[in-house]
């Protein structure tokens, strides 16, 4: 169902941000090692670029999520101001402290997110 989907763009995308902070925060030590995660094919300004993209993914599966048979996803864009002050902040993080909060955070603002979306399908699933 394009539903459940959605859903799991809402909640995986963030989660896949903060892995993408994590392989930022470790790059040079990755790339000394010859992992290659992510970050080290990028590089760190296309990374930005896809953290960003995951971040407000989110976004854009409620909207669709609300307009497709779940308005009660809607609540779940309360969370949109946190989520787009994490972009920022990633452009300019810079340091392992700096990128320790970012992650933690990223993992904040999405589950506030999805526990606020889940929420709201429950309420109008009772309404």
């Amino acid at each position: 169902d394009h539903l459940d989907v959605l859903a799991g763009l809402a909640l995986g995308a963030p989660a896949a941000a903060v892995l993408l902070v994590n392989n930022v925060r470790d790059l040079d030590s990755d790339v000394r090692a010859g992992r290659r995660t992510l970050a080290a094919l990028l590089g760190v300004e296309r990374a930005r670029v896809v953290y960003a993209l995951l971040v407000l993914a989110p976004l854009g599966a409620l909207v669709l999520m609300t307009a497709t048979g779940a308005p009660g996803a809607a609540l779940g864009l309360m969370a949109a101001p946190a989520l787009a002050a994490l972009v920022w902040r990633f452009r300019t993080a810079t340091g392992g402290q700096a990128l320790n909060a970012l992650l933690v955070d990223t993992a904040r603002a999405g589950t506030h997110g999805g526990l606020l979306a889940a929420a709201g399908i429950a309420l109008f699933a009772f309404l």
